[in-house]
């Protein structure tokens, strides 16, 4: 049975309109910073392809665990992430940081080696074809040392949490051009990603993606405990469970904002781990609502998120057939007709709906290389 509401804590009359012109202010926003993305140029040299991995899973690793570390290199193709992202943030105790930038370094030179890549080309692990992309501290007084201990060119990215402002950014940016010149490597070749973990990130999201040149950005993230803390309460993820809700109520606004804040400017968004790792079907539910709110991947936290990740964020069999169909009979009609819709199975296509068929198969093409 609904619980009774008391008086006291009833919605405001005016609080869903309120909400609803909030959103409008961020979409609108959210164009004018895609139109502002688009015009500017591209100042500073960059990598020579502009094709980015599509990335579904990302692991978390801890940064100060040797044997956690190891492991990751061994993880066979077939059960790897797309992505590892070995931790020197919030996986590691302030005492330990030191120590986890030393290990986690030593791990990178010596037990994958150094490699000689041409920027053209995505560096992956060759035991099971996953990138690297650490995640640092945002502190100024631990990001330049992080960096300066694990940039090579085994790493395509980094992620930063606890990002703000377009000045944080900005500040990445500066740093990790230096680094690049000490250690040779090439101007933006270590991508960026950028995570939304406080009110004030999501106030400033537009900035944030317009703020450096877009070589540097590779995808924005996005970190629910942290958000919930700054917003003052604690994550609930019971009816999850129960089967409620398909995804924290709470956490919608924010990331249906994050999802077209990075749509706009044809980025890849990151989902929060789920924390139920012992729990599949919640776990699947929530991707597949994450994924239509503009998402295309998502943290994991445990090696058995990632079967589910990579299905849901990715193209079965079963949906490109179907995608071939669908783009085959509407060129089909075209040819033969001269029309622009048809009917397939009871429903309409039109272009929007060819486009979104389409998509699924160059998804599916990626997914193949």
């Amino acid at each position: 049975q609904p619980s009774p509401i008391n008086q006291s804590s009833r919605t405001p009359p005016n609080f869903h309109f309120m909400m609803h012109s909030f959103t409008i202010s961020i979409r609108r926003r959210t164009l004018s910073s895609l139109s502002l993305c688009l015009r500017r140029s591209y100042s500073g040299a960059g990598p020579t392809s502009p094709v980015l991995p599509h990335i579904r899973s990302l692991l978390f690793i801890p940064g100060n665990s040797p044997k956690m570390l190891v492991k990751m290199a061994s993880i066979a193709q077939s059960n790897a992430p797309d992505a590892f992202i070995p931790d020197l943030e919030d996986s590691v105790p302030y005492a330990s940081k030191h120590e986890a930038r030393e290990i986690l370094g030593r791990f990178l030179r010596e037990e994958l080696g150094e490699v000689k890549r041409d920027t053209s080309q995505v560096p992956r692990i060759a035991s099971n074809r996953a990138i690297l992309i650490p995640r640092v501290n945002s502190e100024p007084e631990y990001f330049h040392k992080d960096l300066k201990a694990i940039l090579s060119e085994r790493v395509y990215a980094i992620t930063v949490g606890k990002t703000d402002s377009e000045d944080d950014v900005k500040r990445y940016h500066q740093i990790l051009t230096e680094v690049e010149r000490e250690k040779g490597l090439e101007e933006n070749s270590i991508r960026l990603i950028p995570t939304i973990e406080s009110a004030l990130a999501l106030q400033n999201i537009q900035a944030i993606l317009a703020s450096v040149p877009l070589q540097r950005l590779f995808g924005v993230a996005f970190g629910a405990d942290d958000y919930a803390s700054d917003m003052g309460f604690t994550r609930d993820t019971e009816p999850l469970i129960r089967g409620q809700f398909n995804s924290e109520f709470e956490l919608e606004h924010v990331r249906h904002c994050i999802g077209v804040a990075a749509r706009a400017v044809r980025m890849q968004a990151f989902d929060t781990p789920n924390v139920n790792f012992k729990h599949e079907d919640q776990h699947r539910r929530e991707a597949t609502a994450v994924r239509r709110m503009g998402f295309t991947g998502k943290f994991a936290i445990h090696p058995n998120q990632i079967a589910v990740l990579n299905e849901m964020f990715g193209v079965t069999r079963a949906q490109y057939d179907e995608a071939v169909k669908v783009v085959e009979a509407y060129e089909k009609a075209v040819r033969e007709n001269s029309r622009g819709s048809l009917q397939i199975d009871g429903r309409m296509v039109d272009q929007p709906v060819l486009k979104q068929y389409q998509n699924v198969i160059s998804r599916w093409d990626e997914q193949q290389q």
